[in-house]
C-alpha cells in the first residue's frame, strides 16, 4: 500500500532516530566543547522546531560540564510550551554542572511541572547539585507522595 520511497525513507530514518535516543545515555561524549559550536547550541533552544530544542539540549547534556555558558538558556527553555524540551533542558542542567547553584532554584521549580518526566529530571538533578541534602531533602521527601510512581522512585533514588 505505501510501497513509495519516500515512505520506505521516512520509516528507515525513524528507525535510525528512535536507534540514536535509545543509545544515545550509554555512548561517550562525542560533542566538541568548542565556543561556537556550543553558542550555535544555545540559539537552537529557541528555534521554532521542537525537535531541534529537543536535540540541542541533548547535546548540551553531552557537553556536559564544558557547556556551563548553556546554563541560563537551559533555564529559560523549563518555560518552553512542550514537556520534551523541559524535560531534556532539566536533564542537561543537572548533568553540565552538578554543583550549578543559579540552577537550583529553577529546578526546585520544576519538580512543580505536570510532566512526570520534567519532575523525575528535577529530583535527579536535585540529588547531584545538592548531595548533602540542605535544600534538596524536604522536596524530595515530598516527592515520595507524587502520584506518578517514576517521580516516586527518583525521588527515593535521589536521597
Amino acid at each position: 500500500m505505501f510501497k513509495t520511497k519516500k515512505y520506505n525513507l521516512a520509516i528507515y530514518l525513524s528507525i535510525i532516530g528512535l536507534i540514536i535516543l535509545l543509545f544515545a545515555p550509554i555512548t561517550p561524549n562525542v560533542w566538541s566543547q568548542d565556543e561556537k559550536e556550543i553558542k550555535i547550541l544555545i540559539s537552537k533552544l529557541k528555534d521554532p522546531n521542537v525537535s531541534v530544542r529537543i536535540n540541542a539540549a541533548i547535546a548540551l547534556r553531552d557537553i556536559g560540564p564544558d557547556a556551563k555558558a548553556a546554563v541560563p538558556a537551559l533555564i529559560e527553555a523549563l518555560n518552553d510550551k512542550e514537556g520534551v524540551v523541559r524535560w531534556r533542558a532539566v536533564a542537561a542542567l543537572g548533568k553540565i554542572d552538578p554543583a550549578a547553584k543559579p540552577s537550583e532554584k529553577a529546578l526546585i521549580e520544576a519538580k512543580k511541572d505536570e510532566f512526570p518526566w520534567v519532575r523525575m529530571a528535577a529530583y535527579q538533578a536535585l540529588g547531584n547539585i545538592d548531595p548533602e541534602g540542605t535544600a534538596a531533602v524536604p522536596p524530595l521527601i515530598k516527592a515520595l507522595k507524587d502520584q506518578d510512581k517514576g517521580v516516586r522512585w527518583q525521588a527515593a533514588e535521589a536521597l
